[in-house]
């Protein structure tokens, strides 16, 4: 419940509609997404865009200016997280297909929701600092990536795709199967 003259509710407004849809991610500084749809409007714009609780993993949008954390993956039998691999082998399109295959669809958390979205705000501004640390997760996530049977390779990957640094400097050991890395 926030009360500023800056902040609004749109999707509730009273003045949402088709052309303040399309005006608000033309002029919009970044939009956070979950990927459902209208973020690609932004692409057209060229505005960047934090997608958080992406999935299915395998369609990662790496052809535009992004920060991207995908809903994290649960083995149901032995509690464990998928990596990056298994999550890209384990691409589906509903969340029955996932259940069905013994796999829990876990939210990220509102910490991992706001990292996402302050690290794109620090991009932007340029008052992030990528340390060697975090080259290193970027250049393993896309090197697992890539190799994915399933990649298709989108013909392009922008060079300001990246998944969420924040993300990948927590969960590395699992995520990018990094056993010697923090």
């Amino acid at each position: 419940n926030i009360q500023h003259p800056r902040i609004i509710d749109y999707a509730t407004s009273e003045q949402h509609n088709d052309f303040l849809d399309i005006w608000l991610m033309a002029k919009c500084q970044f939009a956070i997404s979950t990927g459902t749809g209208t973020d690609t409007v932004t692409n057209v714009f060229k505005k960047p865009v934090v997608y958080v609780n992406f999935l299915p993993a395998i369609d990662y949008v790496s052809f535009v200016n992004n920060i991207t954390a995908f809903k994290k993956l649960v083995w149901k039998e032995t509690n464990q997280y998928l990596s990056l691999e298994e999550m890209l082998e384990h691409s589906y399109s509903s969340t029955s297909r996932y259940s069905d295959k013994g796999i829990a669809v876990v939210d990220l958390s509102p910490d991992e929701i706001k990292d996402a979205v302050f690290e794109m705000v620090d991009r932007i501004n340029g008052e992030w600092v990528d340390h060697s640390f975090d080259k290193e997760l970027q250049d393993r996530f896309w090197e697992i990536f890539r190799a994915s049977k399933r990649f298709s390779g989108h013909g392009y990957t922008h060079p300001d795709a990246r998944y969420g640094t924040s993300v990948l400097r927590k969960s590395n050991k699992y995520f990018l199967s990094q056993k010697d890395l923090l």
